[in-house]
């Protein structure tokens, strides 16, 4: 899907703990010229779950934009759950905005990542996330390919062997 705008160009939210919570897989999309927003939000609030796939996305960032790609766990304080698995996305931004940030910020909240070799460690996460996705390189300015933010008292990032795989669409 080609999206062209401004604003949040997709934003995806996940605010009830009630499972299996919100299951999403964005791949295949080119996205472009998000104005001064996101292109890419996906977040939790409250107790929100949410299993997010991203996948072989380009995400070209203008001037004026934030970061190409931002998920968030608990961005509200809460206690939400992301597991993400992210691979093989392409990333062009130019202005005061990063290529993919991944926070974990709420008190309770948990953010697990497919693969990731040192849980707790946002270092590890920015390695994660650089080496899957290769195609950061387009990132220049006051950008960086990537960042790991930690909030709140249960701050780490957790490691899984896999998260929930989207089920394909059923046809009538």
């Amino acid at each position: 899907m080609d999206i062209v705008g401004s604003g949040d160009a997709v934003n995806l939210s996940s605010s009830t703990g009630t499972a299996p919570g919100l299951i999403a897989e964005l791949s295949d999309n080119a996205i472009a010229q998000s104005g001064a927003g996101t292109g890419i939000l996906a977040q939790t609030s409250g107790t929100g779950l949410l299993d997010l796939t991203l996948a072989s996305n380009t995400v070209a960032m203008g001037s004026s934009s934030q970061n190409a790609i931002t998920v968030v766990s608990g961005g509200d304080g809460g206690a939400g759950q992301v597991c993400m698995d992210s691979a093989g996305n392409s990333v062009t931004a130019t202005g005061s905005g990063n290529g993919v940030a991944v926070q974990q910020l709420g008190t309770n909240s948990v953010f697990a990542l497919d693969n990731l070799a040192s849980p707790f460690d946002p270092a590890a996460v920015v390695s994660l996330l650089t080496t899957g996705n290769p195609l950061l390189s387009g990132v220049t300015g006051s950008s960086v390919p990537a960042v790991a933010t930690l909030g709140g008292t249960n701050s780490g990032f957790t490691a899984t062997a896999s998260c929930v795989v989207p089920a394909p669409p059923v046809s009538d």
